[in-house]
């Protein structure tokens, strides 16, 4: 596993590698990377799951889970899954703990999980990279999973 972090004047943002975590097309944050996050991060892609990748209400995902002392809010977050926006919605919010699922496929938006609707999958079954953004559009965490981790 290697990871980098990548400093700048306000932000410092590490790049996690995460290799599976025993189911095919799933990838996990390892936990001594995970605890070094101070906010939300990306702890699991589930790139590839079983079934339909855009099957509705389920199909291929990622986890954030929030790190900070307190609830975060996310409205206006998204990530960019290879170039693709995935909105986390306005008045979106993850309390201490937490974690929300974001779908890039069809469903039904609530409490735990945001649907975006779209018909193409765009996670990379074998690898990929995903970029949490905060709604300046900063760089809040990094996961290269798969292929693309090194792993």
């Amino acid at each position: 596993m290697r990871h980098r972090v990548v400093a700048s004047a306000v932000v410092v943002v590490l790049v996690g590698c995460g290799g599976g975590s025993g189911a095919a097309g799933t990838y996990e944050l390892p936990s001594d990377v995970a605890e070094t996050y101070s906010t939300a991060y990306i702890a699991v892609v589930v790139a590839d799951p079983p079934g339909d990748d855009l099957a509705e209400g389920a199909g291929e995902h990622l986890v954030i889970r929030n790190n900070a002392t307190i609830r975060i809010d996310m409205g206006g977050w998204w990530v960019d899954a290879d170039g693709e926006r995935l909105p986390l919605g306005i008045g979106r919010q993850i309390d201490v703990d937490a974690e929300l699922r974001l779908h890039p496929g069809p469903g039904q938006t609530d409490d735990d999980a945001v649907f975006v609707g779209l018909t193409a999958e765009v996670l990379g079954n074998e690898g990929g990279e995903v970029v949490l953004r905060d709604a300046a559009g900063t760089e809040v965490a990094r996961f290269a999973y798969g292929d693309a981790g090194g792993s």
